[in-house]
């Protein structure tokens, strides 16, 4: 892998995680999930979801955090050229499966559409690649509110789908 910070883009480089930077890494976590909960609770309807997610803000935001804190190397951060937090993404690596897996991601909402989101799953694809991993998976949800980002991982490359459903009732 280069050295970090590495130029994914001109004006951005990714490197890994520095615990200052955690704040604003949960703030984009909680504002990316911010359009998936709100499709959610109109699939479930808004007493299931509140039921069901509650508090998902802060669950989110610690499921973040705490994979920093188990697996510091395996989280980066994008930042601009004056060394905003533009976006995050965390990953794993499971040598005995030759396997690496695209975990958490988001880019911040000021900075979408600008390639940031590619360019970083670039990057941690030619990390898999470096280490000799054979795959790479990430999942994502069927959903509208999941729509761009499986458009992002169709266009680094992902192209191998297997559908998955999860099914709810009132009692």
């Amino acid at each position: 892998m280069p050295n970090e910070p590495f130029e994914v883009l001109p004006g951005y480089r990714i490197r890994k995680v520095q615990h200052g930077d955690l704040t604003s890494v949960c703030d984009i976590a909680k504002h990316a999930w911010q359009r998936i909960h709100e499709n959610a609770a109109e699939i479930m309807g808004e007493e299931m979801h509140t039921v069901l997610c509650n508090d998902w803000e802060e669950k989110k935001a610690q499921a973040v955090r705490g994979h920093w804190e188990r697996n510091p190397e395996w989280v980066r951060v994008v930042t601009s050229q004056d060394g905003i937090v533009v976006a995050f993404v965390t990953f794993r690596i499971d040598p005995e499966k030759s396997l690496g897996t695209i975990l958490n991601n988001a880019v911040s909402p000021d900075y979408q559409a600008r390639g940031i989101g590619t360019a970083m799953y670039e990057y941690v694809l030619n990390r898999f690649r470096e280490e000799d991993i054979r795959y790479a998976s990430v999942g994502t949800g069927l959903d509208s509110g999941h729509a761009l980002a499986r458009r992002a991982y169709k266009k680094v490359g992902f192209n191998i789908e297997q559908p998955h459903v999860t099914y709810y009732q009132e009692l």
